[in-house]
C-alpha cells in the first residue's frame, strides 16, 4: 500500500488497531478497527442510496448488459488534509501509518464514496440505461449502438472523476448478472446463492441483536417469499419491548418452526419477472384474521408473471375490523406499497371478497 500511495509511515496522536475482514471470494481485506477511536467522534452523515427495486427494474427488456466494479472503491478517494490523515492512524510492530486515501473502516466512508459516485454520474438521467450502487456499475441497452455509446459516456464520466475500474471484474454481455444479492437474467430476477447460503447458514439466534440482525437480512428479499409477515410472527413478538429482556428464554418450538420455514423457503423463492410498463399490472389480494397479503403480476397470455410478493401484519386495533373492512384495508396496503408501479394507470385488483365490489362505494 506504500508503494500505491495509499499510506505512508509517520508519527501521529491518533492510533487504531489492524483487523483483517474477509472478502466475497474469501481472501483477507486489510482493515483498521476505528469503532472505538475515530468513529465515535465523528458526526455522522448519510447520502440517498438507491432504491433496490426501482433500480433492479432499469434491466427490464435489456438486450446488452456490461457489468464494472471500481478498484479498492474507498482508496480511489484522497484524503488531502494532513490533520484528516493523522486520524486514521494504524499501529504496527514496525510503527503508526496513516492512510493517505480513504480508508475502510471510517463510519462517513459509505456516505463519501456514494456521494463521489452519483455526483460523477449526476449528468445520467434516469432512463440512461446506467446503474450505480456503491463501487457497482451496471449498463444496460436495448440496442448494440445506444450500448456503445452508454459505455463511452460512462467510461468518460468515470475518467473525469479519476476513477480507474477493477479490468478482472468488467464483464462484456454476460447471459446473467448477479447484482446485490440477486441474479439477474433473461428470464428474470432470482435470489443470488450466495444470499441463499447466508441465510440457510444463520445459527438460531441467542439475543435481540442477532434476532434483529436475522429479521433484517429476511426482509431485504421479502418480494420473493409470499405471506412472509404471518412467518416471522413468532420471531417479531420477541423483539417487542416487553420481551426484550431475554430472546433465549422465551425461544420455544414455535419460533424454531419459523426460523426453520424462513429457511426453507429462501431455498425455493421463485424466479420473479421484471415488469413490463407496457402492459397492464394487476393486484391479487386476500386478508387473514391477523395480516394482509398480495402479489403484483401481469399476465402472459394464458399465464401469470408475477413480479413482487407483499405482506403486513395488522395492528391490535385492526385486527378488530370486520372481514370485508380488513379486505378492503389489504387492497389500501397493496396499492400503497406498490404505488411506483400503479400510479397513473389502469390496473386490475383481484380479491376472493365479493362483498367489496358489492359495497365499494361504502368502503373505498
Amino acid at each position: 500500500m506504500e508503494e500505491a500511495g495509499i499510506v505512508e509511515q509517520r508519527a501521529s496522536p491518533w492510533g487504531s488497531a489492524v483487523t483483517l475482514v474477509a472478502k466475497a471470494d474469501g481472501t483477507p481485506r486489510f482493515c483498521v478497527d476505528y469503532r472505538t477511536t475515530v468513529n465515535k467522534h465523528l458526526i455522522r452523515k448519510s447520502w440517498p442510496m438507491p432504491e433496490m427495486a426501482s433500480h433492479i427494474d432499469t434491466v427490464a427488456g435489456a438486450k446488452y448488459i456490461t457489468v464494472c466494479d471500481v478498484q479498492s472503491a474507498y482508496h480511489q478517494l484522497p484524503i488531502t488534509d494532513k490533520a484528516e490523515q493523522d486520524k486514521t492512524a494504524f499501529v504496527t510492530r514496525n510503527g503508526k501509518w496513516v492512510f493517505k486515501r480513504l480508508p475502510f473502516g471510517i463510519a462517513n466512508a459509505p456516505f463519501l464514496f456514494q456521494r463521489t459516485m452519483a455526483l460523477a454520474f449526476a449528468h445520467f438521467g434516469p432512463k440512461s440505461g446506467l446503474l450505480v450502487y456503491m463501487d457497482d456499475l451496471i449498463c444496460c441497452s436495448s440496442t448494440w449502438e445506444g450500448h456503445l455509446s452508454l459505455l463511452e459516456n460512462t467510461f468518460k464520466a468515470l475518467q473525469t472523476a479519476g476513477l480507474t475500474l477493477k479490468p478482472s471484474k468488467v464483464q462484456f454481455g454476460p447471459r446473467e448478472v448477479k447484482y446485490l444479492g440477486h441474479i439477474l437474467s433473461a428470464d428474470g430476477i432470482r435470489l443470488g446463492e450466495d444470499r441463499i447460503k447466508s441465510i440457510l447458514d444463520l445459527p438460531t439466534p441467542t439475543n435481540i441483536k442477532e434476532l434483529r440482525s436475522v429479521l433484517g437480512m429476511v426482509n431485504y428479499v421479502r418480494k420473493f417469499i409470499p405471506n412472509l409477515a404471518a412467518i416471522t410472527a413468532p420471531l417479531v413478538e420477541l423483539t417487542k419491548k416487553e420481551a426484550v429482556q431475554s430472546v433465549a428464554k422465551r425461544w420455544g418450538p414455535e419460533h424454531d418452526k419459523a426460523f426453520a420455514e424462513i429457511k426453507s423457503l429462501h431455498t425455493k423463492a421463485p424466479v420473479l419477472h421484471f415488469p413490463d410498463f407496457s402492459k397492464e399490472f394487476a393486484i391479487h389480494v386476500d386478508a387473514s384474521e391477523t395480516g394482509a397479503g398480495a402479489f403484483l403480476a401481469q399476465k402472459n397470455g394464458d399465464d401469470l408473471n408475477i413480479i413482487a410478493y407483499f405482506s403486513q401484519r395488522f395492528n391490535k386495533s385492526q385486527r378488530h375490523y370486520s372481514a370485508t373492512m380488513k379486505e378492503c384495508y389489504a387492497v389500501v396496503l397493496a396499492i400503497q406499497h406498490w404505488r411506483p408501479y400503479l400510479w397513473g394507470r389502469h390496473f386490475t385488483c383481484v380479491t376472493d371478497h365479493a362483498a367489496l365490489s358489492i359495497n365499494q362505494g361504502s368502503y373505498m
